[in-house]
C-alpha cells in the first residue's frame, strides 16, 4: 500500500481516493482578486505566476501547463519556487500570483498575503 499523488494509470494497481486538496492562488492582500470567494484560471491570464518546480511534481505542473496552453492563458512572467515561502518576494515585488497547495497556503498567507482556492476541478489533487 502507498499513498500517492497523481499515481500513474496501471491495470495492476487498483487506486482509491482518500482526500482531495485543490490549488490555492496566493497574493497581495492589495490585489483585485483579494475581493473574491475563490479565483477561476481565466482571471490569471496575463499575470506573473508563481509555481513549483517541475521536477517536485511532473504530472501536476504539466496539467496546470497544458490547460493554460489550451486555453491560450499564459503569464506575463513565470517564476519557479521549490518551496511556498519562496513565493513571498514575487508576490509583494512582483505583483505576481502563485499556485500552492492547502499546507502552503497556510506557510504564506501572512504580512499582507492572502490566498482563495482556484475554481477549478482540474486542478483538484489527490
Amino acid at each position: 500500500m502507498a499513498i500517492a499523488t497523481e499515481p500513474p494509470e496501471s491495470k495492476h494497481l487498483t487506486t482509491v481516493q482518500v482526500a482531495e486538496s485543490p490549488f490555492y492562488i496566493a497574493m497581495s492582500e492589495e490585489d483585485e482578486l483579494a475581493g473574491e470567494d475563490s479565483v477561476t484560471f481565466d482571471r490569471l491570464a496575463g499575470r506573473p505566476w508563481v509555481i513549483f518546480e517541475r521536477r517536485l511534481h511532473p504530472p501536476l505542473y504539466d496539467a496546470v501547463m497544458q490547460l493554460a496552453e489550451q486555453r491560450r492563458i499564459a503569464p506575463s512572467k513565470l517564476h519557479r519556487i521549490v518551496v511556498p515561502e519562496d513565493a513571498y518576494s514575487s508576490i509583494a515585488d512582483d505583483g505576481a500570483v502563485a499556485f500552492v497547495v492547502k499546507s502552503g497556503a497556510l506557510r504564506v498567507a501572512r504580512d499582507g498575503i492572502t490566498v482563495r482556492p482556484l475554481a477549478e476541478d482540474a486542478y483538484a489533487s489527490d
